[in-house]
């Protein structure tokens, strides 16, 4: 199994909400770094205005902050208010009441052709100020990947540290009998859903490794009698052997610039 943070541009439009567009850190930034006394930093991740899509994105972002031991997202049961307006900032002294450090407005709207816009604003409870807010403009296919950038974003402006959300996991799914199991290379998004198989398991296929640039993959095949390495590219589905050298015994890696693949090989008795 293999984790990959996805590279490839989905964001047509990234705009800064009331921000400026310095990467700088402000004097009140939080950095959060895990110890022996250590409590998760609380959200709230107030209901995003909009339609099914908004919903659908923001129970992605909530489900990405609760697998992280260092954000505890708040129970919708304890918000003393109900948020009509995302771009205004919320009651902080109604919010500091349920303890919530940071609250998290936004919306989802509708764009031409088939495609939705969604934007994000983070607001710090102890100052109430706007901490963070971008706007995402992308197909509404991409909705899931919309909630998982905006989780990133979040989550990085809070803890000091690079968000992991927006990542695909390449893995073996092993499924049948014991005596006769199927073995499929699969990728699926770091929360376990949008699982996609990438062989069919007529073949062996083992020790999968995503390229740098995580649109490639490069894993170990037996057909036949000696493995070899096969390359498979996601986006156009084409696959290519590397490589068909006896004695192989050690699974591919691609160098850091993703231009050379190394190997081991074994030869002699």
């Amino acid at each position: 199994m293999m984790i990959a943070k996805l590279f490839s541009p989905l964001v047509a439009a990234l705009l800064a909400l009331g921000l400026s567009g310095s990467s700088a850190r402000a004097a009140g930034d939080v950095f959060v770094h895990a110890g022996a006394n250590f409590t998760p930093v609380t959200i709230a991740v107030t209901p995003l205005a909009g339609d099914d899509g908004a919903v659908k994105i923001g129970a992605v972002i909530v489900n990405d902050f609760a697998h992280s031991v260092f954000l505890l997202p708040l129970n919708p049961t304890s918000f003393p208010e109900n948020v009509t307006n995302p771009d205004a900032r919320p009651n902080v002294d109604a919010w500091k009441t349920v303890n919530a450090q940071f609250v998290l407005t936004g919306r989802v709207t509708g764009a031409a052709g088939g495609r939705i816009a969604a934007q994000f604003r983070l607001w710090e409870t102890a100052t109430g100020a706007q901490v963070a807010g971008q706007q995402y403009t992308t197909d509404a296919a991409n909705a899931r990947r919309v909630g998982h950038l905006i989780a990133d974003a979040v989550f990085s402006r809070i803890t000091g540290e690079k968000g992991f959300f927006d990542s695909r996991v390449v893995f073996v799914d092993e499924s049948g009998p014991k005596e006769k199991r199927r073995k499929r290379l699969a990728v699926m998004d770091m929360d376990g859903a949008d699982v996609t198989y990438l062989t069919n398991g007529d073949k062996l296929a083992v020790a999968p490794r995503f390229s740098p640039s995580a649109q490639q993959v490069a894993f170990m095949s037996f057909s036949e009698a000696d493995p070899k390495v096969t390359l498979l590219d996601l986006e156009t589905g084409q696959r290519a052997a590397v490589g068909n050298f006896p004695g192989m015994t050690f699974s591919p890696s691609f160098s850091p610039d993703g231009q050379r693949i190394v190997m081991s090989l074994s030869e002699g008795s």
